[in-house]
């Protein structure tokens, strides 16, 4: 029976309408063919776009934010992302150097899509346009799909859109994107840096173009880099080595048998996320991690002088730098009180009585004087040495009685006893000596 146009027509728009709803890529017919399938959010910084009534943000905001978890990225412009719903979204692929839309959809109302009978295949790019007329654009990527497995793209954000540009930018040079490994990108030093710039222009509304892509496909199989304008190489596209400091040296002294509590003092720059890595060079070391400055690592003098390492690693390698920590035992010496009296000093009653107390100390330590045993009014300078007593007398103790002596003296009254120590600041001190001696009140 031969059928009319319009009894085809309907069937020809009713299957349209249904492929069109279904927001699917056009199954292959061959035997054994069996499609897969690709989901995810799709998600925007909450500034951009304006809200027509089908479009609309929803949820909380997403975290972590890319654009806040880079340190690279200038903090004004991580602004929050939150899931876009009644958005649509693209599926799109590069044949023969040809962008080549595969399916459409709309995000449902917590910013999800679907995209059913997909073909197997590789980096497939995603992408959901403002409806406002504004060059804004987020993107995604696909990276594989298996045959009756449904990949999830996750949360599309701009580390994803850096992705899909550089798939763009591969398919605009002509090369066979579909074969790469998007590790390829996330290896490359400029990766992060990348990421940030896009961060930037998505902050401010505006589609992010794929005018960075050279700096990343540089890795991938087949490309060469056009240089600059005038023929010479971009010596951006050299991934700069980072720096490492590992200090100043330092100089410890500690008591014998005892470790020196060492604060290291490292820094270094470089390229995205850095870590920093120490070998103290007496077998003890740090792991990878964000501390610059061990605190308190203990060294003893046996092993000194150390020599030790700072390695420091970017996304371009590593660079180490070293420091000398020496630690020496302290030795100290006792000072010596040189020149007490031989015989007992004499005094008349209610005078002054002076004397000055020499010391020496070999290591050259400076020292200070005191009484520990003394009458009431006795004083010594602590820096010189030199004792004063004025007004001397016997308070408190009994007068010894009549001592014959030459010349006008007749009578000894007391012996007080005057003790004198000198102590040394000297490390693992302080070290003193102490001497005593008699002074004898006599009346006049």
């Amino acid at each position: 029976m031969k059928l009319s146009f319009k009894t085809i027509l309907p069937i020809i728009l009713i299957s349209a309408l249904l492929i069109l709803l279904a927001g699917c890529v056009l199954p292959d017919e061959s035997p054994g063919y069996t499609p897969g399938a690709i989901s995810g959010t799709i998600a925007r910084p909450e500034v951009c776009c304006g809200e027509p009534s089908e479009s609309s943000l929803v949820g909380n905001a997403i975290s972590p934010n890319i654009c806040d978890v880079l340190t690279l990225c200038d903090p004004q412009n991580t602004a929050d992302w939150y899931a876009w719903a009644n958005v649509e979204v693209t599926l799109t692929t590069w044949v023969d150097c040809e962008e080549v839309e595969l399916a459409s959809t709309i995000t449902d109302e917590n910013g999800d899509y679907l995209f059913s009978n997909v073909p197997a295949g590789k980096n497939y790019i995603i992408t959901a346009i403002c409806p406002e007329e504004i060059d804004f654009k987020v993107k995604d990527v696909a990276e594989e799909v298996v045959a009756g497995e449904t990949y999830d793209a996750g949360i599309a954000d701009a580390e994803s859109t850096v992705l899909a540009l550089c798939l763009e930018g591969l398919g605009e040079i002509c090369l066979d994107s579909d074969v790469l490994d998007l590790d390829d990108f996330r290896d490359h030093f400029k990766y992060n840096k990348v990421i940030c710039e896009v961060c930037d222009k998505l902050a401010e509304c505006l589609y992010a173009m794929p005018v960075w892509v050279c700096e990343i496909t540089e890795l991938c199989p087949g490309y060469t880099s056009t240089g600059d304008d005038d023929g010479d190489d971009d010596d951006d596209d050299a991934c700069p080595d980072p720096t490492a400091n590992a200090g100043p040296d330092q100089s410890e002294e500690v008591c014998p048998g005892a470790d020196a509590l060492v604060d290291l003092v490292g820094s270094g720059t470089g390229t995205g996320p850095l870590s920093y890595s120490w070998d103290y060079g007496d077998g003890g070391s740090t792991e990878d991690s964000t501390e610059q400055s061990p605190q308190d690592v203990p060294f003893g003098a046996a092993g000194s002088p150390y020599t030790v390492t700072l390695t420091v690693k970017d996304v371009c390698g590593s660079k180490t730098d070293t420091a000398t920590v020496t630690i020496t035992e302290c030795i100290n010496t006792a000072p010596v009180i040189d020149n007490l009296p031989a015989i007992d000093q004499k005094v008349d009653k209610d005078q002054t009585y002076t004397y000055d107390v020499d010391a020496t100390d070999i290591d050259e330590d400076t020292l200070t004087y005191s009484l520990t045993t003394k009458p009431n009014g006795m004083t010594i300078d602590s820096l010189t040495g030199e004792i004063t007593w004025p007004g001397a007398n016997c308070p408190g103790t009994t007068e010894l009685g009549l001592v014959l002596t030459k010349g006008d003296r007749c009578r000894k009254l007391c012996d007080i006893p005057v003790t004198v120590r000198v102590t040394d600041d000297g490390c693992c001190g302080p070290l003193f000596d102490e001497e005593s001696f008699i002074v004898e009140v006599w009346l006049p």
